[in-house]
């Protein structure tokens, strides 16, 4: 009787337990619960917590197989200053798995410290240089966020003008576009031609050992040569200027010629551009006719007629530019003189060398100096000078490049 009232309490035990195992130890007593299931008052019961935290894992896993990729970006330019426009630029796109629409977010850093641009593009006014900007930008299909893509550019310096003496170089460096900027000069300076005053400036302009620019109110400030009183210009108010080997003149905001230095009388009359020599020079009416004065050993007041928009030279030697862009060159050089034909925007002349731009803003060169012509560097620029077997270029975003067999490389602090 005992034995099947035992039996009968055993069975309704595991029936109420389902698939939960009911174990005794050797004293008959201690609940052992199976894999997923726990003891709670003397019942097996399934571990509901457990499963939970083995859904959300689950989930998680999901989600991050969802997610798109990363993207690669970079800033750009790659070669930015504080002159630059920056640019988060997404370079190779972030992959989605479903197929769904990719959309960005970005954030900027600039040494380290967040900003508050959440655009694609920093503006130059934003920068300074020497800083290092950072960009992140980060994928999104609506429902699941991507891992980042992450790029970083030390901004170099930045010119907005530059000006090429025999044996230096000098530029401006504004902290934005359209802003008066310093004076910063390299190379020779055994006169102190490339030691400039402190201020800003709005031009500037360099000779054989002396460098002038012109500040906001239109004063000029020369610095180098004391000899033949190059370092004693005229007061008063200019818009231009141009520096030969002994002499200087400057264009009045009247459009008059004035002049300091070893110089010849200038002709009368209201000019739009000057270039200097060793020992003449020459002007562009606002008629656009052309007139020389000085030395005539080599012809190089022998200019041609016609109408043009600008004028350079240096050294024995004068180019100018028609209104339909084509130079013209003349005086002692043949290499020079020999000008191709071939329409341009701007042009730059120093003894037996030449270089303009295109209206694509390529450099083209011509000369003596062969490798001013076959190492002139590719790019988009917006000034070019020649100085003695070497050219400098200024490009959109005011890097300077300098190439030739004298030529010395600009700072980029």
């Amino acid at each position: 009787m005992h034995a099947h009232v035992n039996l009968l309490v055993l069975i309704t035990l595991l029936t109420a337990c389902g698939k939960n195992t009911l174990e005794f130890g050797d004293t008959g007593e201690g609940l052992n619960c199976g894999p997923g299931t726990h003891e709670e008052s003397g019942v097996c019961v399934p571990d509901v917590e457990g499963d939970a935290d083995a859904d959300a894992d689950s989930d998680a896993d999901t989600d991050s197989a969802l997610a798109p990729s990363a993207p690669e970006v970079m800033v750009s330019p790659y070669n930015a200053t504080q002159l630059s426009n920056l640019r988060c630029k997404v370079v190779t796109d972030a992959v989605d798995p479903q197929g769904d629409e990719i959309r960005y977010t970005y954030t900027w850093t600039v040494d380290g410290v967040l900003t508050d641009i959440t655009d694609e593009t920093v503006p130059d006014s934003a920068t300074q240089r020497g800083e290092t900007w950072s960009c992140t930008a980060t994928p999104s299909d609506g429902t699941n966020v991507g891992a980042p893509g992450e790029a970083s550019l030390a901004l170099g310096l930045g010119f907005s003008a530059i000006a090429m003496g025999v044996y230096h170089q000098c530029g401006l460096t504004p902290e934005n576009l359209g802003e008066m900027g310093e004076a910063t000069c390299w190379g020779n300076n055994t006169e102190g031609e490339s030691s400039p005053p402190s201020g800003t400036f709005a031009n500037i302009f360099a000779g054989n050992f002396e460098t002038c620019a012109i500040d906001a109110a239109g004063a000029l400030t020369c610095w180098g040569t004391v000899s033949w009183g190059m370092d004693s210009p005229p007061a008063g108010s200019f818009v231009s200027a141009a520096l030969g080997y002994y002499a200087g003149y400057a264009i009045g905001s009247d459009g008059r010629i004035d002049d300091w230095g070893s110089s010849d009388a200038p002709p009368t009359g209201s000019v739009t551009a000057l270039a200097a020599g060793e020992y003449d020079a020459c002007a562009l009416s606002t008629g656009g006719a052309l007139s020389c004065w000085g030395n005539n050993g080599n012809g190089e007041c022998d200019a041609p007629t016609g109408t043009f928009t600008t004028v350079s030279g240096s050294y024995h030697n004068f180019c100018a530019l028609d209104t339909d862009g084509f130079p013209s060159c003349w005086g002692l050089w043949p290499a020079v003189n020999a000008a191709p034909t071939e329409a341009l925007t701007a042009l730059s002349v120093a003894s037996d060398d030449a270089c303009g731009l295109r209206a694509d803003g390529s450099l083209l060169c011509w000369g003596a100096e062969a490798t001013l012509a076959s190492d002139a560097p590719t790019g988009t620029f917006v000034q070019v000078a020649v100085g003695t077997k070497k050219a400098c270029a200024v490009d959109t975003s005011g890097r300077v490049t300098c190439w030739g067999p004298w030529a010395e490389a600009a700072p980029t602090r």
